[in-house]
């Protein structure tokens, strides 16, 4: 309803916004001043009178996605309770928070209390969710709760959490090789691993084969047999190595470069996933569906790939999100 009561005013600023752009291109047309045509066609001060309403809807378009699913409370307690108390979650981590949180909702539910103690776990949350929660002094009931569910939906999907007796969502050592089928092929070397399977006997090669190189090494040092390398008074000296590129195939290459836009590397992966279809083999672990988002999927890839980071990719990307990258 908030939104649909900001339509009349969101129109009246798009007409504005039309009508300067119709002044200035006809000013740029004719030729005449365009600050001119601007007063005459639409009013300066009319579109200084505009600035603070333009100002507070811009504000209102960044308002946190917490407290627009704030606003959602009512239905979202209608189901939240019964969905908490029908099943038993579990974690890979000592004293989860998130656990202690969900233990928390269930006690809550169950007593029919509105409000929450005074202390509760928030290290489940991120800071700009705790702000907005604990905003106001006391925490807000129907933040925290929206919030927490919102942690637990993210924890689910990356299976760091789990529920006992479902079959879609389980632990992730359930997705892997049973420990006794492991042992068994471990016994009869069937792990196919293309090294020793005994690891003090594969430690015990590599040493030996480590020792032999370095002493081959130091011998061929001494005697002056190393190519581009030398050994003065005890230091070894490697000398630089030239660059062979000729200077032509520089130039050409630079020419060439400019000849190509600058195109960002997750949308050149993604044409190319368009023509051969290759990120459909990153399958979900758990489900084996094809990524929803071959773009975020992508760029997750890339930022392994380069050590970025899912922020620093998602700045470095257009329209994809840390928070898609993470997934």
């Amino acid at each position: 309803q908030r939104h649909m009561d900001c339509r009349p005013d969101t129109a009246k600023a798009l007409r504005m916004f039309l009508d300067t752009i119709t002044a200035l291109q006809s000013a740029n047309d004719y030729g005449r001043n365009a600050l001119e045509v601007l007063d005459q066609k639409v009013g300066w001060h009319r579109l200084l009178r505009m600035k603070p309403e333009l100002e507070s809807m811009v504000e209102d378009k960044e308002a946190s996605p917490l407290a627009l699913a704030g606003e959602q409370y009512a239905t979202v307690s209608k189901y939240a309770g019964a969905f908490l108390q029908a099943f038993t979650f579990q974690s890979a981590r000592r004293h989860d928070p998130l656990l202690a949180a969900i233990s928390l909702l269930k006690r809550l539910c169950a007593e029919s209390r509105r409000t929450l103690p005074d202390r509760v776990p928030v290290t489940h949350l991120s800071q700009a969710d705790r702000r907005l929660i604990f905003g106001q002094g006391r925490p807000d009931r129907r933040l925290y709760e929206i919030a927490t569910l919102a942690a637990l939906r993210d924890r689910l999907r990356s299976a760091d959490i789990w529920v006992d007796g479902s079959r879609s969502f389980r632990p992730i050592n359930e997705h892997l090789m049973p420990r006794s089928t492991f042992t068994t092929m471990k016994d009869e070397e069937r792990l196919g691993l293309g090294v020793q399977g005994d690891g003090a006997k594969w430690l015990a090669e590599a040493r030996q084969m480590l020792d032999f190189n370095l002493k081959r090494l130091a011998h061929r040092a001494r005697s002056g047999k190393l190519e581009g390398v030398r050994l003065e008074a005890g230091t070894l000296i490697v000398t630089p190595i030239a660059g062979d590129v000729p200077a032509a195939a520089e130039e050409l290459n630079a020419e060439i470069s400019d000849m190509y836009p600058m195109v960002e590397v997750p949308d050149l992966l993604r044409e190319v996933h368009d023509w051969t279809g290759f990120a459909d083999h990153f399958t979900h672990v758990r489900t084996g569906d094809v990524p929803r988002n071959a773009s975020a999927m992508l760029a997750g890839v890339l930022a392994d790939a380069n050590n970025l980071g899912s922020k620093r990719m998602a700045s470095a990307s257009k329209g994809i999100s840390a928070h898609q990258i993470g997934w």
